[in-house]
């Protein structure tokens, strides 16, 4: 019996997964959601929560990472490095 060959097949002729996604496109879809997250924190605060610059603005948690606060929308703010 003849195996199956070709891109969808592996050396034992069995199918292969179609629906596999390269952990560099999984990456690309977590920059862009974080990337979506801070426009929306700075579309919310438009300047530093601490003292109103809007001079080099840097994400902060409000929670720390460390400390397992999420970096969702809630958590996170706009602040002037000190």
């Amino acid at each position: 019996m003849d195996m199956p060959v070709g891109p969808f097949f592996n050396t034992q002729g069995v199918a292969l997964r179609m629906d596999f996604q390269a952990p560099r496109d999984r990456q690309r879809q977590k920059s862009n959601s974080q990337a979506s997250i801070r426009r929306e924190v700075f579309r919310r605060d438009q300047c530093c929560t601490g003292c109103g610059s809007t001079f080099a603005l840097e994400t902060d948690h409000r929670i720390g990472k460390a400390m397992g606060g999420p970096s969702t929308l809630e958590n996170l703010r706009w602040n002037a490095p000190r």
